[in-house]
């Protein structure tokens, strides 16, 4: 029992070993994700700002020959100016993601190589029709907490086994164990005997003690992998369920920035033709950034 124990808790340690390399393949894979969506953040605000500029220029010449005045020149000026700072805010940003990829990774210097799609792969696999148990079953943090169970079984059994006598005779019992004058020798059969039957009796409170701290860890080993068990369905559940939920609110989006685009547009012909101020021009492209 005591050698089974040990062979369970050196799984569970295998097991603990693979979730701390998930674990840091997660940590990477969350600031890789972050690092292309400030990658995306910078683009949309860098496209943004030579929008900007280009209507800052205009603004700027009608003000010249008196079509706009100095207030819509300055308002767009310092809308400019805002756009800047964030994108040296995002750049500082960048540096302080690629160098936490770095520190994982074990590396000091470089750039991190990636994608510009924030996006590129299905979840298939997630919505296929897999048994909820066996993904649950294979992670790592369950199937440690499966061997600690199984180890303090074992560690129960042997710490009833122990209120069993235990005899251990060596090679040289044989020689000497019906000697009279040898009879109490401690290498000696009859001390053996007498020794290994009374051990249990001298020991009864210990050895009570012990089966109960036993039987005790294997109560908390259930609960904490009946606690694994449930955290990982909850989490499996959740996640299904936000998949299916921003698939949804990704495509809302999408279609929301294809009619802000629209207003952009028909705001600047409204612009030019002076139908819309500069103010209307300013709030159309913020909503659309």
């Amino acid at each position: 029992n005591q050698s089974l124990a040990a062979q369970k808790r050196f799984l569970a340690s295998k097991e603990g070993m693979k979730m701390l390399k998930v674990e840091l393949f997660t940590d990477i894979s969350i600031l890789y994700y972050q690092l292309v969506t400030l990658d995306n953040h910078l683009s949309i605000y860098q496209e943004n700002y030579r929008l900007q500029q280009r209507a800052y220029e205009i603004i700027a010449a009608q003000r010249t020959v008196g079509k706009a005045t100095e207030l819509a020149v300055q308002q767009l000026q310092a809308q400019n100016k805002n756009i800047e700072a964030e994108i040296e805010h995002l750049k500082v940003q960048i540096i302080t993601v690629e160098k936490a990829i770095r520190t994982l990774i074990g590396s000091y210097d470089g750039s991190i190589v990636r994608g510009k799609e924030l996006l590129n792969s299905n979840f298939e696999v997630l919505n296929a029709n897999i048994p909820v148990n066996d993904i649950i079953q294979s992670r790592p943090d369950v199937l440690a907490n499966y061997y600690e169970l199984e180890a303090s079984k074992a560690d129960a059994q042997s710490a009833k086994a122990a209120f069993y006598p235990r005899l251990q005779l060596d090679a040289s019992v044989g020689y000497n164990a019906f000697s009279a004058q040898t009879l109490f020798n401690p290498g000696s059969l009859a001390t053996q005997l007498l020794g290994g039957l009374m051990v249990p009796v001298f020991n009864k409170g210990q050895l009570k003690q012990e089966f109960a701290i036993a039987n005790s860890e294997q109560e908390i080993a259930f609960l904490n992998y009946q606690k694994t068990v449930t955290s990982a369905f909850n989490e499996l559940q959740a996640v299904l369920k936000q998949i299916e939920i921003y698939e949804r609110v990704l495509q809302l989006k999408r279609e929301e920035v294809t009619h802000l685009n629209k207003a952009v547009e028909v705001s600047n012909d409204l612009y030019a033709t002076g139908y819309a101020n500069y103010l209307e021009l300013i709030n159309a492209r913020k909503n659309k950034l």
